[in-house]
C-alpha cells in the first residue's frame, strides 16, 4: 500500500480502488470522484494522510513537484521492501516477521524439548485465564498485560511454527471457556499472518485483537451462551452486543493499538454482510480482521458446544470452504489458513493410497492438498518418527481423513490390500 498526503491528492480524480487511513480503515469506496467537499470531509476529520494500492497512487496525485516527489517516495518504498527468499520457496518483503521463524518439517524433537515447548504453552494460557478473571472483576483491560502475552505468543510462535501449531491449537475438548477460545483463535492467527508475510507490529495487532475480542462477553449472562442448545433470536442479539462493550473498553487502554481495536470490534463480520455488530462487507472490513475471522470460525467449530459436539478438524475447513463458495468469508483469507494448516489441519489422522496411515505434521506452503506427514507402524504400535513429504514424493496421495487413530486403523484393516500394506513396513 502506497502513503499519500491528503493535501497532494488530485481533485476531480476518480478512485480506481478504495482509499484507506493509515490503520487501513476504508474512507472512501471504488468509483468516489475525490471532490473538493470529498477532501475536506476527510480534512475535518484529522485524515492527512491516505493509503492506496501502490499500483493507482501515482493517478491520483497532482502533477508537477508533488508527483515527482511521489515517484521517488515510491521508488524508495520498492527498495526498502525487495523481497527476500524464505522456507517454502516463496518471498517475502524484508520486514515480514517470517524471517523470524523457525520450522521443524515434521522433524521429530526430542522428549524434552517438547515437554519444555508444552509447559511454556501452558505456562502462558495460564496466564490469559487470570487476565480474563482481572477483566472480569473489574470490567477494565489491562493493555500492557495483554501486549506482554501476545508478544510472548509470537515468541513461541517463532521458536519452531510447526510445533507451536500442533501443541498450541489443538482443542483440549475439557476446557470450552471464553478465554481458551481467544487463546487459541490468536494462536491461529497469528500463524496464518505470518505465512501471510505480516510485519511484526501488524502481527501483535492481529493477536491482541483475536486475544481479547470476547471480552465484552463479560457484561452477559452466561447462562445464554452455555444452553444446551440454539440461541433464540432475542438471546442472540443479546451476544451481538459484546463487539460494542470490547470496543468501548478498549477505546480507554493506549497500549492497544488500532488494528486490534479494530480486529476485536469486527471479527464476527462476514464477507457477505451478514455477521455482526455492523453487517460490514468486502472491503469495508480491516483486512485483519478478515483474517481473524476465519480462526475464529474454524477454532469455534472444532471446539465443543452445548449444543453439538466438536467437529474434527478436517470436517471444521471442509465447512468454511463451503461458506467460503457462498461469499461468507472472504478467499484470500481462506486460502491463507489453509497454507497454514494445510486442507488437512495439523494433526489430522490420513489413510493413504498405500494403505498406511499417519498425522499430519506440518505443511507445505506450494500446496496445502500435500502436507508432511508422520506414518503410524502398525507392527510396533508406535509413530515411524521419518517425516513423509508428499510434495515431493507424488505417488503418495491422501485418499480421507479419519476421526481418530482407531477410527482409521479400522478403515484401513477392512480394506483391500491391507495384508501387503502391513507387510510393506517391514521391507
Amino acid at each position: 500500500m502506497a502513503r499519500l498526503r491528503l493535501k497532494d491528492l488530485r481533485p476531480g480524480a476518480r478512485l480506481p480502488v478504495p482509499l484507506y487511513d493509515d490503520q487501513e480503515r476504508l474512507l472512501l469506496n471504488a468509483g468516489i470522484v475525490l471532490s473538493r467537499r470529498n477532501l475536506d470531509r476527510l480534512l475535518a476529520r484529522g485524515v492527512s494522510h491516505v493509503r492506496v494500492d501502490q499500483r493507482h497512487a501515482e493517478q491520483l496525485t497532482n502533477d508537477g513537484k508533488a508527483a515527482r516527489a511521489r515517484r521517488q517516495q515510491l521508488s524508495n518504498d520498492a527498495a526498502r521492501s525487495e523481497p527476500q527468499e524464505s522456507f517454502g520457496g516463496r518471498t517475502f518483503p524484508i520486514d515480514a516477521f517470517i524471517h523470524q521463524v523457525k520450522r521443524s518439517r515434521g522433524r521429530v524433537p526430542s522428549v524434552d524439548v517438547e515437554q519444555q515447548f508444552d509447559q511454556t504453552i501452558r505456562a502462558a494460557e495460564a496466564n490469559v485465564k487470570l487476565l480474563f478473571a482481572e477483566i472480569g472483576a473489574s470490567a477494565k483491560i489491562p493493555g500492557a498485560k495483554v501486549k506482554d502475552i501476545t508478544v510472548e505468543t509470537a515468541e513461541q510462535l517463532a521458536a519452531d511454527l510447526d510445533l507451536f501449531m500442533r501443541l498450541g491449537i489443538n482443542v483440549d475438548h475439557s476446557d470450552s471457556s471464553a478465554y481458551m477460545h481467544g487463546v487459541r483463535v490468536a494462536r491461529l492467527a497469528m500463524s496464518a499472518g505470518t505465512i501471510a508475510g505480516l510485519t511484526r507490529d501488524r502481527l501483535l495487532g492481529l493477536g491482541m485483537g483475536c486475544l481479547i475480542a470476547d471480552a465484552g462477553m463479560a457484561a452477559i449472562d452466561r447462562s445464554i451462551y452455555n444452553l444446551p442448545r440454539r440461541l433464540t433470536r432475542s438471546e442472540f442479539l443479546e451476544i451481538t452486543k459484546h463487539p460494542g462493550r470490547t470496543f468501548d473498553m478498549l477505546t480507554k487502554v493506549p497500549e492497544i493499538p488500532p488494528d486490534a481495536r479494530t480486529v476485536a470490534y469486527q471479527i464476527h463480520e462476514r464477507w457477505d454482510g451478514s455477521g455482526y455488530p455492523r453487517q460490514r462487507r468486502g472491503v469495508q472490513i480491516h483486512p485483519l480482521a478478515r483474517l481473524a475471522m476465519v480462526a475464529d470460525v474454524f477454532v469455534a467449530l472444532v471446539s465443543p458446544r452445548p449444543h453439538r459436539a466438536a467437529y474434527s478438524a478436517y470436517d471444521a475447513i471442509r465447512i468454511v470452504l463451503t461458506e467460503t463458495s457462498q461469499g461468507r468469508f472472504d478467499p484470500a483469507s481462506v486460502r491463507t489458513v489453509l497454507e497454514t494448516i494445510s486442507l488437512f489441519p495439523i494433526g489430522s489422522i490420513v489413510s493413504l493410497n498405500t494403505g498406511q496411515v499417519g498425522r499430519v505434521v506440518s505443511t507445505n506452503l506450494q500446496d496445502y492438498t500435500r502436507p508432511i506427514i508422520e506414518p503410524f507402524l502398525r507392527g510396533s504400535r508406535d509413530w515411524s518418527g521419518q517425516p513423509i513429504d508428499l510434495l515431493k514424493d507424488q505417488d503418495l496421495r491422501i485418499l480421507s481423513a479419519h476421526a481418530s487413530l482407531d477410527d482409521a486403523l479400522e478403515a484401513i484393516s477392512n480394506s483391500p490390500g491391507f495384508e501387503e500394506a502391513l507387510a510393506s513396513e517391514f521391507d
